[in-house]
């Protein structure tokens, strides 16, 4: 691991090689999350308190209760219950980079009708996610107020009516306070909730465990690889590292895992009869993605969707023309 992990750093600090263009190399990949495997969930998601499954989990639903909405005159409660009754969970989802199985385990709905526990606690995360977000860009937007207010400070001009100047610095200074305040209290608020979701999270893990592990696992552990995806309601999924590929399985949420890239992994499935793709934090590794995208296009059907994330690349003021 240590000479792989040696020349994916240089590559990425001196923008040379193959890697530069290409990507994290297979070898670097599958030494890393093979070392990684033992407790790489824990790690993901009770330490850094990673969400990038569910996030992607709620704006599909959300994108779902959309088109639906357009084409119906029903209120949203009525239109989300409309939704859930009427999912078929015949879906045929394939994962690129499955690590350690969350896409799977979140995404399980949509291949198999959950127990009623588990769409109670999907239902009380997702609300727990908007509540969260709000109170986030709330205290988003009073930190950046309270950033432009000093800004605007600084460049304040001398006038002769200091008595003025005076009353509007300390008017200033008090609203500033009670904004500096509501901060606080938020984050108050936003602790206590993430606290509760982690509780959720962990609750959400072992019912679905529990509902799908049967099932899945006694029909499917040890099937790797495969590409008959014409069955209604399955899970597929990919992985370049070999132990990451045994958690996943392990879970009995996935019908197959190949160990392999996506790309090789999404040509074998290029029947157009998957219904989605997800790709959650796996571009990273990837490096020029047009052959994934090129892949999911042709492995899914009429209407098929892709859902991945990317990172958000911020440049500091130095930047020449954001370079």
């Amino acid at each position: 691991i240590g000479k792989a992990r040696a020349c994916h750093l240089l590559a990425s600090l001196t923008d040379e090689g193959p890697e530069a263009n290409m990507g994290a190399s297979a070898v670097y990949v599958r030494a890393v999350f093979d070392h990684l495997a033992s407790d790489f969930e824990h790690r993901l998601v009770e330490v850094l308190d990673y969400s990038v499954p569910w996030l992607l989990r709620e704006q599909l639903r959300d994108y779902m209760y959309c088109k639906f909405k357009s084409s119906k005159e029903e209120d949203d409660a009525t239109c989300y219950t409309t939704l859930s009754s009427n999912n078929d969970n015949n879906w045929v989802v394939l994962d690129l980079g499955c690590g350690s199985g969350l896409v799977g385990r979140v995404f399980a709905d949509l291949c198999r009708r959950p127990c009623e526990a588990v769409e109670l606690l999907t239902a009380d995360m997702t609300d727990l996610w908007r509540q969260i977000g709000a109170l986030e860009r709330s205290n988003e937007e009073l930190r950046v107020f309270l950033m432009e207010d000093d800004d605007s400070d600084s460049d304040c001009v001398d006038t002769n009516n200091e008595d003025e100047d005076d009353d509007d610095e300390h008017e200033m200074d008090d609203a500033n306070a009670s904004m500096q305040q509501i901060i606080v209290e938020n984050e108050a608020v936003l602790h206590k909730k993430r606290c509760k979701l982690k509780e959720l999270r962990a609750k959400h893990t072992k019912l679905s465990i529990a509902a799908y592990h049967h099932h899945h696992l006694h029909q499917h552990q040890g099937q790797q690889g495969g590409n008959n995806i014409n069955n209604a309601g399955a899970m597929h999924g990919c992985d370049l590292s070999p132990e990451m590929v045994k958690l996943s399985l392990n879970t009995g949420f996935y019908h197959s895992v190949s160990n392999e890239d996506a790309a090789a992994f999404l040509t074998r499935y290029n029947d157009a009869n998957a219904n989605l793709c997800v790709c959650a934090d796996t571009f990273i590794y990837i490096g020029d993605v047009e052959e994934t995208f090129q892949c999911a296009a042709h492995a899914l059907g009429i209407g098929g969707l892709f859902s991945f994330s990317i990172e958000l690349l911020l440049h500091s003021d130095d930047d020449d023309d954001g370079d």
